[in-house]
């Protein structure tokens, strides 16, 4: 597969542009955009461990295809991901990623959006990452499945716009699956043009298939915030509210947490951008057989240097407080850049520091990475 792609972007190299400047190739109704990255990468602490730190040099190729089509009033859209990564002496860290959705919207009026939608993942654990096990050096990721579906619509009346969603998925890992499914409804009112109020709640449904887990729960989510754009040369969202996560007789020990979303984008020139995003939500536990809640806070900054060459770097915080009273901070911090070559290719680098403090002896670690990406698309 990966030959044929090369093949084929071999033969069209001529035409390839940058990654973001994809128009696409017309056939019949559809215009297919098939994209394509190479990246290599060393790090410095493959494994993410605290003493034995060991070093390994990786190659990702990423293939993607997207099928859209646009009428009037409707939008239809395929696409498929393959991640290949592949190490020079760890064979068995080697995985093959596949990801892909499809998504329908229909616009009947100018006031009713309707969308729906389906999505499937086969992908792998990331070393280092949350509720995640296998730390030892001969014990390859695990990997896991998740399918799922989703519909939603839209109403706008004058200054009131409701939203009604729902969401159903299910996830397989280490041969522990559990379904979900969920109802939420959001409403925003129109203050001034560019800024709206905003209410959104939700009912979460949590249900195993072994039913001997005893970890079945409702999360009931409620919040309220603000939405804007154009004041002070940002745009933005915040809310805020609680989630209470109530579990059936003889599960777990019920729980509960404020929960927030929120991002800030500010453009003081027309060549930066600063970017802030906060996060705080609970996350069903897998592997670790205990649910988390994740505190997330992260600042980008963006600087055009020249219309070719953009300058980037990222600060995160996050902190997985788990039921079983495990506790990581994570600091995370990159500076890189893109190179963008007219008609041809995007060429990208990126240092990325890692640093993870836990209250669990040999959980933490700090690591180093340093990847070069190549990418282009028609």
């Amino acid at each position: 597969m990966v030959a044929l792609l090369l093949v084929f972007f071999g033969g069209t190299w001529r035409y390839l542009r940058a990654a973001d400047e994809t128009r696409g190739i017309p056939v019949g109704i559809f215009r297919i955009k098939p994209k394509l990255s190479v990246a290599s990468k060393y790090d410095d602490n493959l494994y993410k461990h605290e003493t034995n730190r060991v070093g390994e040099k990786t190659l990702t190729i990423t293939p993607v295809v997207q099928f859209s089509t646009h009428w009037k009033k409707t939008a239809f859209e395929v696409n498929y991901r393959t991640s290949l990564v592949r190490h020079e002496k760890r064979e068995s860290e080697d995985t093959a990623d596949h990801n892909m959705g499809a998504k329908l919207t229909l616009n009947p009026t100018r006031q009713i959006e309707i969308t729906a939608g389906a999505d499937y993942a086969f992908n792998h654990d990331k070393r280092g990452a949350p509720d995640t096990t296998t730390t030892g050096f001969d014990t390859p990721p695990d990997d896991w499945q998740e399918t799922g579906l989703n519909a939603g619509i839209q109403l706008t009346h004058n200054r009131l716009r409701t939203l009604l969603d729902w969401d159903y998925g299910f996830k397989e890992k280490q041969d522990l699956g559990h379904y979900w499914h969920q109802v939420g409804l959001k409403l925003m009112f129109a203050l001034a043009p560019r800024t709206s109020l905003l209410t959104q709640t939700s009912v979460k449904d949590i249900i195993y298939e072994n039913t001997s887990v005893g970890r079945n729960s409702r999360e009931n989510t409620i919040q309220a915030g603000l939405e804007w754009s154009g004041a002070a040369k940002t745009t933005g969202a915040f809310a805020m509210g609680y989630t209470q996560k109530a579990y059936q007789a003889g599960g777990g020990q019920d729980d509960g947490a404020m929960t927030m979303t929120g991002n800030v984008g500010w453009s003081p020139t027309t060549r930066s951008k600063l970017n802030l995003t906060t996060k705080r939500e609970f996350n069903e536990g897998g592997a670790t057989a205990a649910n988390y809640v994740t505190t997330d806070v992260a600042l980008g900054l963006n600087h055009q240097l020249r219309s070719f060459l953009t300058l980037n770097s990222n600060l995160s915080y996050t902190l997985n407080d788990y039921s079983s009273n495990l506790e990581n901070d994570v600091y995370k911090g990159s500076l890189g850049f893109d190179y963008r070559f007219p008609r041809w290719f995007t060429l990208s680098g990126t240092y990325n520091r890692t640093n993870q403090n836990s209250n669990t002896v040999g959980s933490s670690y700090d690591a180093n990475d340093v990847m070069v990406t190549i990418s282009g698309g028609l």
